[in-house]
C-alpha cells in the first residue's frame, strides 16, 4: 500500500515562476562574471605576458559585449508581459 505522504504533489505555479526567474537571474550574473573574467585575461595579456594588441584587444571587447549588452538582451528576452 502506498504511503500518501510520500506522493509526489504538483508544483504550485508560484514556486515554478520563482524558480525559473532565480535560474535566470544566475544565468545573467554568470555572463557578467565571464565578461568579468575575459577583460581581466585581455588587461593581463597585454601588460604582464606583452602580448600583441590583436588577442587582447578581442578579448576586451567580447568581455565588455559579455558585461553590458548581452545580459540586457536576455533580460529583455525573459521579461514578463504587460498585463
Amino acid at each position: 500500500m502506498a504511503d500518501p505522504d510520500n506522493a509526489p504533489r504538483p508544483t504550485p505555479a508560484y514556486e515554478t515562476a520563482a524558480a525559473l526567474a532565480k535560474r535566470r537571474y544566475f544565468t545573467m550574473q554568470a555572463v557578467r562574471l565571464v565578461g568579468i573574467a575575459a577583460i581581466l585575461t585581455g588587461i593581463y595579456l597585454r601588460q604582464a605576458a606583452g602580448m600583441d594588441i590583436a588577442v587582447p584587444l578581442l578579448l576586451v571587447l567580447a568581455g565588455g559585449a559579455l558585461f553590458i549588452v548581452i545580459p540586457r538582451m536576455l533580460a529583455r528576452r525573459w521579461r514578463s508581459p504587460k498585463a
